[in-house]
């Protein structure tokens, strides 16, 4: 099954009813990790600071997770960055199947984010 790009995942969100416009970031299932169940992403630590547009594409079941953070909701302490080689650069990891979205590093749970979910 082949994945979808950035532009198709925006038109399908906007098709359904998620006006994305801004700051826009999608993460996929991690292929590199053995268990292969990880969602994983490096935006910008600066998405905070203005309204921000994150989705989760399970590619294997055909789910799009969209989630709208509002600027300043999550601060930048709290969040967790790229130690090694750039801290400019969020580093989440989200377990697949778990309906609380929690990013493993930072324990911030995104589902009071989730604005839709959509079946394509």
């Amino acid at each position: 099954m082949a994945k979808l790009t950035k532009s198709e995942i925006k038109q399908i969100c906007i098709k359904n009813g998620v006006n994305i416009c801004g700051n826009f970031t999608i993460a996929s299932k991690n292929k590199a990790l053995r268990n292969n169940d990880i969602y994983w992403a490096n935006p910008n630590v600066d998405f905070l600071d203005v309204d921000w547009y994150f989705v989760l594409n399970d590619y294997h079941n055909r789910i799009l997770y969209c989630f709208t953070i509002k600027a300043n909701s999550i601060s930048k302490n709290q969040i967790k960055t790229r130690i090694l080689n750039n801290r400019n650069l969020m580093d989440l990891q989200i377990k697949h199947n778990n309906s609380c979205f929690v990013d493993i590093r930072s324990k911030i749970n995104f589902s009071k984010y989730l604005v839709k979910t959509i079946n394509y």
